[in-house]
């Protein structure tokens, strides 16, 4: 399944606290994720640091966890 590349982002900007898992990490940088931080929640519910996930997509176009494609439109 491929995603368009402009939708790869469910949910935008900082999300309430509890929409967070607890102990909850980022798998590209692996530091925690929590309300203080911006993060965001890919369609696949993985969650990433804004920043992490944004430099993660310039190289890959696809979600780091699950492999899930998403297509440059």
């Amino acid at each position: 399944m491929n995603i368009s590349i402009s939708e790869y982002f469910n949910t935008p900007g900082k999300c309430p606290s509890y929409i967070i898992p607890e102990d909850i990490e980022c798998t590209i940088c692996c530091e925690p994720i929590d309300e203080s931080k911006n993060f965001r929640k890919l369609v696949c519910n993985h969650y990433f640091h804004t920043t992490c996930i944004h430099q993660w997509f310039i190289v890959k176009k696809e979600c780091p966890n699950c492999k899930l494609k998403f297509i440059q439109q």
